[in-house]
């Protein structure tokens, strides 16, 4: 007989402990990418408000979010990143109207930018740098999709954050010409 099927899983109590540290092992290295990709998904919310607000000019801290076409305030519970797209079935809650997909794209993607970069540099200031210029990258990407429009608060805004973060934790020019394609 092959051991592996004479072995009876049912009636021993020996396998219990390993399967257990298993799965402990499993919920704690798997713990650091759901609460980065949770965060991902809140910083995506925020690229969502810039991307619709600034070409219009629209104050990204006030009023609260809305509807674009019935303009009523989105309840608390109706905003969470991405699961409030799939349980409202990507509709306003008010009116019906239908929600972009543009909205969980960005959170997703903001969301995976936000893995990526834990994995590139785990908690540190490298990370940091590196989701934040993919953050605004991504915010230019989408507004120019939608607006056809680069605003100068997130270029000027970006380009003055990657110049304060390399001077001060001393980013290497390679990881900077690797960032901006000229690698």
């Amino acid at each position: 007989k092959n051991f592996i099927y004479s072995i009876d899983f049912k009636n021993n109590l020996f396998y219990i402990p390993f399967a257990m540290v298993f799965l402990f092992m499993l919920f704690y290295y798997c713990m650091d990418f759901a609460i980065v990709f949770i965060l991902g998904l809140i910083w995506g919310s925020f690229a969502n408000v810039c991307i619709w607000r600034i070409p219009q000019g629209i104050s990204i801290i006030s009023p609260r979010s809305f509807c674009p076409k019935c303009k009523k305030p989105i309840n608390f519970y109706d905003n969470i990143p991405f699961l409030s797209f799939i349980f409202l079935k990507g509709k306003c809650r008010n009116c019906g109207e239908k929600i972009s997909i543009l909205y969980p794209i960005v959170e997703i993607s903001v969301a995976l930018l936000a893995v990526l970069s834990y994995l590139k540099g785990g908690f540190s200031y490298l990370s940091i740098y590196y989701f934040f210029l993919s953050f605004f990258f991504l915010i230019l990407f989408f507004t120019d999709l939608k607006f056809r429009i680069l605003p100068d608060s997130i270029t000027l805004g970006g380009s003055f954050f990657s110049l304060f973060y390399s001077l001060i934790f001393k980013i290497e020019p390679k990881a900077i010409e690797r960032l901006a394609g000229g690698a």
